[in-house]
């Protein structure tokens, strides 16, 4: 609950327009949750800070190091769009979906079509007498 906090005061720094201080909050977060559970978030804020204080470079190689790790991380595609801002390249989007079309219906002839199902076909309550 403790790191959990650490990290909202992070984020609210950020929130509030002030990435120098959250870069700060973050300096006091790793010195006092050193490998904790929620390093790979911390990681992340710890990019977001970097660009958001024009140290684009050092951006740059926090989010190249953390991809080379952790590359199926949660975290990676939001990685790769800050990477992407630090080298001033658009973000790519997601994959597109393959759009989805109707199953076509082999045309048939008037002729060729089934009949119509009968009542003996549907079933009938046998009658009771």
């Amino acid at each position: 609950a403790d790191e959990l906090a650490s990290l909202d005061s992070v984020r609210r720094a950020f929130e509030s327009g002030h990435p120098a201080k959250a870069s700060a909050a973050l300096d006091a977060h790793e010195r006092k949750f050193e490998g904790g559970t929620l390093g790979p978030e911390a990681a992340v804020l710890r990019i977001r800070a970097a660009l958001e204080t024009d140290r684009r470079a050092h951006a740059a190689k926090l989010a190249r190091a953390f991809l080379t790790k952790q590359p199926k991380s949660p975290h990676a595609g939001r990685v790769r769009a800050l990477l992407a801002r630090a080298l001033g390249v658009p973000a790519s989007p997601p994959p597109a979906r393959p759009a989805t079309r109707p199953v076509s219906q082999p045309e048939m002839d008037v002729d060729e079509a089934p009949p119509p199902p009968s009542a003996n076909a549907i079933g009938r309550l046998p009658s009771v007498e």
